[in-house]
């Protein structure tokens, strides 16, 4: 007799009849980091003393995906020798707030045949054959910033119902900042405050900002509050002095980018935004915008706009 798992705990008090051997999972490190568009690979390896006539093995991932992206695909794979179907969801969500948290299939092994989740299609590469090798490893090339999250290597190998047959890894996508860009806020006019902002829409981990003085020469400062974390530089009494060209540089541990601004007095003043009101129009003559209701600047859609004089 042995005990049945429940909540990574044994439990010997529901005997299952009939099992004598345990299957054990193990993967060689809880936590993984990999740069954007690189290959990860995924290390899982089990033990086992039955045959592994009846493995079944499958990676999942769960993370984190912005609204908007939903996506439910649904594979129906069937494999003749033994006339069984397997019916499974590739991608599944509930959404929460403006963010979709996610469960996805990665793979799916059984009796020989591999079925690849389609959020991972072309993809995943499995790295030996896991029946022969008792080896469940994988690769994920092309790693975006959606793939962040937690991946579980999951076997099972009937009769093996004891044991621990899960283990998961936590993948981090490392992002380098992308370009930021550099505003100014108030009268440029000595004697006045004058702000200078720096953001970068991405960066995992998220940059950190530096201003600088542009020809001053080397270790040369600048003469302001200034926040790595958010990228302000407060001039809270700007002189002749203080005008001339900086340089805000963002930066984390994948790499940097830079922004520069010009300080001149009597510079216009940063134009006053109209109030604008957004028109999705599907087959009428529009422009093509940054999208605005999804916060990705990358990706355009057709936006009408309508201007409301004040």
């Amino acid at each position: 007799v042995c005990a049945r798992v429940y909540n990574g705990t044994f439990s010997s008090s529901t005997p299952f009849a009939g099992c004598s051997s345990a299957i054990l999972v193990n993967v060689p490190a809880k936590t993984a980091n990999v740069t954007k568009g690189g290959t990860i690979s995924l290390g899982c390896t089990f033990s086992s003393s039955s045959p592994t006539t009846n493995l079944v093995v499958q990676w999942y991932f769960v993370g984190q995906k912005s609204a908007g992206q939903v996506e439910t695909v649904i594979t129906h794979t069937s494999h003749t020798s033994i006339h069984t179907t397997v019916l499974f969801v590739l991608f599944s969500g509930l959404q929460s707030d403006s963010v979709l948290v996610c469960s996805c299939q990665v793979l799916y092994y059984q009796a020989g045949t591999t079925a690849i989740g389609k959020m991972f299609e072309n993809r995943v590469t499995v790295l030996s054959n896991p029946q022969t090798s008792m080896n469940a490893s994988i690769s994920i090339s092309n790693m975006q910033p959606a793939d962040t999250g937690t991946y579980t290597c999951e076997v099972n190998n009937v009769p093996d119902v004891t044991g621990q047959n899960e283990m998961s890894i936590l993948v981090n996508v490392l992002v380098k900042p992308s370009y930021p860009y550099c505003a100014v806020h108030g009268d440029v006019e000595s004697g006045h405050l004058v702000t200078l902002t720096c953001h970068s829409e991405q960066g995992n981990p998220p940059p950190t900002y530096t201003w600088s003085r542009v020809g001053q020469g080397a270790g040369s400062g600048v003469l302001g509050l200034s926040n790595v974390q958010t990228g302000s530089l407060v001039i809270s009494n700007i002189t002749q002095f203080q005008f001339g060209q900086y340089q805000c540089n963002a930066s984390n541990t994948v790499g940097s980018a830079a922004c520069t601004i010009t300080l001149q007095e009597g510079m216009p003043r940063p134009l006053t935004p109209r109030r604008l009101s957004l028109q999705a129009m599907s087959y009428m003559p529009s422009v093509l915008l940054p999208s605005v209701l999804n916060h990705h600047p990358n990706e355009m859609r057709p936006l009408h706009l309508i201007h409301h004089p004040e």
